[in-house]
């Protein structure tokens, strides 16, 4: 409503201050948010620093095999390729129509796990249904959450099994 009227307006020879206007108050919205954040940041690596041993990490650091990162990495993104081929594949079934593209779907895969790593309470799953649904408008929002809901449930199952697995070789401490 009020956007187009003011973008119109400013496309058809009108008001030029109200479109200015509006921007700058979005800038300033933008800003506060970024600063907000960058706060939230600034504490949050202060407690995570302040009881964490310089000398612990120095060592911990010293005996990481680098060489093995550029494998990591290609095995990373490998994975997030195939998990954005699984939600393209998921989200046209949803809505019985074809394909989904690659932009639409792996910018909120990607930025889903990462909120999920950096932020409490497993937000990016919320932020990966907000951006599926901006990206594909027809996508119902209901039957995105089941099929993130579907993805913990298959993924903790899975883990449980690799644990169950494992223990038997594993060194366990008698606690």
């Amino acid at each position: 409503g009020n956007l187009e009227t003011i973008i119109l307006g400013a496309v058809h020879g009108g008001d030029s201050f109200a479109l200015r206007s509006f921007m700058d108050s979005a800038r300033r919205r933008r800003i506060a948010q970024i600063a907000v954040g960058a706060a939230i940041s600034a504490v949050a690596l202060w407690v995570v620093l302040s009881r964490t041993n310089a000398l612990e990490i120095k060592t911990a650091l010293a005996r990481i095999r680098w060489q093995w990162l550029p494998l990591m990495i290609a095995l990373k993104v490998s994975v997030l390729i195939i998990k954005d081929l699984r939600w393209r594949v998921e989200l046209a079934a949803m809505t019985g129509t074809g394909p989904r593209t690659f932009v639409g779907c792996f910018r909120a895969v990607c930025l889903g796990y990462f909120c999920d790593i950096v932020l409490p309470l497993r937000v990016g799953e919320l932020m990966r249904v907000a951006l599926f649904k901006r990206k594909n408008p027809d996508v119902e929002v209901g039957g995105t959450l089941a099929t993130v809901a579907a993805e913990r449930v298959l993924d903790g199952t899975v883990l449980a099994l690799l644990v169950m697995a494992m223990l038997p070789f594993a060194s366990v401490p008698p606690w």
